[in-house]
């Protein structure tokens, strides 16, 4: 339906249309309800010496995932990893979104958690903003996109390049608009002074969005401000490809700035290209010299340098598909690698990154890939596949008892852990 068209409505069924589109409310912070019973005594995973303790939080809608991060963090749980269950039949509104999380026990601190969905910087810098004034920080985004075209869903394309999408943009109408929910973190009551910022590069044809953030990030350091995640935000006519960048500044009374002037350290790039072999080499340049990934979104990757003589690294990324993943992962172990971090695409994770020294340094590390759910779910996945969820933890148990350590949860064919352990 055209806007123009909204005018031959009738106010009643406007009014419904709006208030059933699900938008974050402006609540006070911290104000999710709590829920009682055993959510963080269910599915508790620990080693053999009790030194890591983990809970898992199966894939829930957001307000009862909070609900449950909450009662495990005053218990001093801590959210650790998130991932989401992708409904491949429906059409991904938010809410739709069910995320699923690894909890690490952090003893002698309690943690509340809050939440909310924004679509654009601005209302990303309002929303967190409002919730810092009560002592929350950013923890972690869970990206999602809508599809409003009338077209063939896009969503499942791994293999889709810019010059595809515009054909499909002119050819079925709007791209998808990226949205983003907000996992915020609070600890121990305290209230510190943090302020945030979002950048955005310009993603319009024949302009450089990479190179602005850069430019942006060097400003910001300047003023105490440091990234803390990317991710994409919005869509325009051109692209669904705009990347942002959340910053934060955390102000301690009497504490000395984290001013960065030009030329010192730490030092960022923003790494993108359209295709994917294009991209592992860039990443591979910048981390030749010196720079690790931060973090990443689309073909897109914020890499950081700590120090001057960083040492040279190199980045293998694998494809999580379900029939080679285990086997890809295995042959990793004979190289000097540690696990890094996913890498999303569709606002689903379908890279792993992993990171290694270019001088070997003979380390060694195994790596394991435990299945927590399938993916073939039609229904609410809080209440199916719970016995591919019992034999996943049983195992996930067995193998921290082993030492491993649970290092990420991803979705492909199902929500998966990887964990690692020194050889």
């Amino acid at each position: 339906m055209k806007f123009s068209s909204l005018k031959y409505l009738p106010a009643g069924i406007l009014f419904l249309c709006f208030a059933a589109y699900p938008r974050t409310e402006m609540r006070p912070p911290g104000t999710t309800p709590d829920i009682h019973g055993s959510a963080c005594q269910e599915n508790l995973i620990q080693n053999v010496e009790k030194t890591d303790t983990y809970v898992y939080i199966p894939p829930s809608p957001v307000p009862n995932f909070i609900a449950k991060l909450n009662a495990c963090g005053k218990k001093g749980f801590r959210l650790e990893m998130t991932t989401k269950f992708h409904l491949t039949d429906e059409p991904e509104y938010f809410a739709n979104v069910h995320p699923a999380a690894i909890l690490r026990l952090d003893e002698g601190n309690s943690y509340q958690y809050d939440w909310f969905e924004a679509m654009t910087p601005g209302e990303i810098v309002t929303r967190i903003n409002y919730r810092a004034k009560n002592g929350f920080y950013f923890r972690d985004v869970v990206a999602y996109s809508i599809f409003e075209n009338e077209g063939p869903d896009i969503s499942e394309d791994k293999d889709l390049n810019q010059l595809d999408k515009l054909i499909s943009i002119l050819a079925y109408g709007h791209p998808p608009v990226n949205g983003n929910i907000f996992l915020l973190e609070k600890k121990n009551d305290l209230v510190p002074r943090i302020e945030h910022r979002v950048i955005s590069g310009n993603a319009a044809p024949k302009k450089k969005p990479r190179a602005e953030l850069e430019e942006q990030i060097e400003e910001k350091l300047k003023q105490g401000f440091r990234p803390v995640s990317i991710f994409l935000s919005g869509s325009n006519r051109w692209t669904t490809e705009i990347p942002s960048i959340l910053l934060e500044k955390i102000e301690n009374p009497g504490a000395e700035s984290d001013a960065v002037a030009e030329g010192e350290f730490p030092q960022y790039k923003v790494i993108g290209a359209p295709l994917s072999g294009s991209f592992d080499k860039k990443i591979n340049i910048a981390a030749k010299e010196g720079y690790r990934i931060l973090e990443t979104a689309w073909n897109i990757a914020l890499m950081i340098k700590n120090e001057k003589n960083a040492p040279a690294l190199f980045y293998k990324r694998v494809k999580p598909k379900k029939e080679s993943i285990v086997q890809k992962v295995s042959d990793l172990s004979n190289k000097d690698t540690i696990y890094r971090e996913t890498g999303k695409i569709d606002t689903i994770e379908r890279m792993l990154f992993f990171e290694g020294r270019l001088a070997d340094a003979g380390e060694r590390r195994e790596f394991r890939i435990v299945r927590l759910s399938e993916g073939d779910l039609e229904e609410k996945p809080e209440r199916s596949n719970k016995e591919r969820m019992r034999k996943g933890l049983e195992e996930l148990k067995q193998l921290v008892r082993e030492g491993f350590v649970i290092r990420d949860l991803f979705f492909s064919d199902g929500i998966n852990a990887i964990l690692q352990r020194k050889k």
